[in-house]
């Protein structure tokens, strides 16, 4: 992996922390703690299957021959960005 492309996989996950941050400062901050949780802990299943359930259909859609790594990247991006907003839920609500 080439080091813009680990710039540009860390900067987007800042975005997306960034982001969560903020949101759930903002709009959660008139909800329950329960609800919070829940769409938190959601969030986190759906951070952990979907870029594996991404990667295998990718990986399935590749053309004969092509490494199986352009499908990894995409995937991983994906769970970087999404964990990413599970952290920034997670401090938003520690906070406040």
């Amino acid at each position: 992996m080439t080091a813009d492309l680990i710039f540009v996989f860390i900067f987007m996950s800042g975005l997306g922390f960034a982001f969560a941050y903020f949101f759930a400062g903002i709009v959660f901050r008139e909800n329950s703690v329960e609800n919070i949780r829940r769409f938190r802990n959601g969030l986190a299943v759906f951070a952990t299957f979907f870029p594996v359930v991404a990667f295998l259909l990718y990986k399935a859609s590749l053309p004969e021959g092509e490494h199986w790594i352009i499908a990894f990247y995409p995937a991983l991006w994906t769970a970087m960005v999404l964990f990413a907003m599970v952290l920034g839920i997670t401090f938003a609500r520690r906070k406040g």
